[in-house]
């Protein structure tokens, strides 16, 4: 087994959160798979290519890095939608298999939710926390829908067969574990386990969480994200499932959590938040998805909302200095390897680069003919 690092004195957990929305943009990019044609007139809730709806109406104006540019007209016209809507109470356990399936709705790992469902496990675990650090998006999901989700959450259970469903949560959101045990009682099907801050959180770790002793670890792990895919999926409104992203780093002194669309460029979003805006116009580093420096970015103007995205970290520029073999990268290293010869084995966590006194970033030099 992998070992876990904890997190718990992680300075970037311990900001002020702001919740901001941007949901009126001036375009959206959404890829396409036909040639559509320019002042093609486009409705919200259109569906663009498989699972890719639009989700304002306005204009093709324009195709840009191969995606069409959909201007905002901001009269928010929707075609009319005919479908049934789902009642949670009536639906069966072949519904939402059949809908999962004519959907094509996949787990963040890109694995087919059907398909998982189908294999009858005997313990459900929903993580309801973001794995990469620094993100918060996923306690806020359940923060504003948990009624929606405990509902939906415990109707899996029944029909599934689930003999029992575990919420998990890290010790640290404080406030999202409230306000679910103020609302679990009505549940009581669903249980909720905290976790310290560890870091990387695998499957098999979570499993030796979740079910200590017992040797029977017969789980099924999704996550929040999973759920809401489920819920609009079928409620047949994929184009209105919310869409959150964390923007953070040593830059901000503040983490904001940004409610906005799929398809829209983050440069207007900074753009048109005056607090961020003013606060990033120092020299900068910018890291997407995770505070640890996992993937730098060279700059935004190409950056786009799109179902993986979920963040982006401003961290200051600082010096490299030479490596002093302190040994620190290979102490907080999960795989136990020496980061400073990174190999296969590699799992790309971004720890050695974060906790380098020398500022290296260590993963940025793997493959490269730069030695450390």
């Amino acid at each position: 087994m992998r070992k876990q690092i904890s997190l718990n004195n992680l300075d970037i957990d311990k900001k002020e959160q702001v919740f901001l929305s941007f949901l009126s943009p001036e375009a959206i990019y959404l890829s396409s798979q036909e040639n559509l044609p320019l002042n093609k007139r486009i409705f919200k809730n259109e569906e663009i290519s498989p699972n890719t709806y639009s989700s304002i109406s306005g204009l093709i104006t324009s195709v840009y890095n191969d995606k069409i540019v959909i201007t905002n007209d901001f009269k928010e016209e929707e075609l009319s939608n005919d479908k049934k809507k789902f009642i949670l109470d009536k639906i069966s356990q072949k519904e939402i298999i059949t809908n999962l399936k004519k959907n094509n709705i996949k787990t963040l790992n890109d694995k087919l939710l059907a398909n998982l469902l189908e294999e009858q496990k005997e313990v459900l675990i929903i993580k309801c926390f973001d794995e990469e650090v620094g993100l918060v998006n996923a306690p806020y999901i359940l923060s504003k829908y948990t009624e929606k989700l405990l509902s939906l959450i415990d109707k899996i259970y029944s029909l599934f067969c689930f003999k029992k469903v575990v919420l998990l949560f890290k010790a640290k959101d404080n406030n999202i574990i409230k306000k679910c045990q103020e609302n679990i009682g009505t549940y009581p099907n669903i249980r909720t386990r905290l976790i310290n801050n560890y870091y990387p959180l695998t499957n098999e770790f979570i499993n030796s969480l979740v079910f200590l002793n017992d040797t029977n670890n017969d789980s099924l792990i999704l996550s929040i994200y999973d759920i809401l895919e489920i819920y609009y999926s079928l409620k047949n409104s994929l184009y209105a499932k919310p869409k959150v992203i964390t923007i953070s780093g040593n830059v901000l002194d503040k983490t904001y959590l940004i409610e906005t669309k799929i398809g829209v460029k983050i440069t207007e979003i900074l753009d048109n938040i005056r607090e961020i805006k003013d606060m990033i116009n120092i020299d900068c580093h910018y890291f997407l998805n995770s505070y640890f420096k996992i993937k730098r970015l060279d700059n935004l103007e190409d950056l786009i909302v799109t179902n993986d995205f979920k963040g982006i970290f401003f961290n200051k520029k600082v010096n490299e200095e030479p490596c002093i073999n302190c040994g620190k990268c290979y102490n907080v290293c999960p795989v136990y390897i020496n980061p400073k010869n990174i190999n296969d084995k590699c799992i790309k966590c971004g720890l050695c680069s974060y906790y380098c006194p020398s500022n290296i970033s260590l993963l940025e030099k793997k493959g490269s003919d730069e030695h450390v």
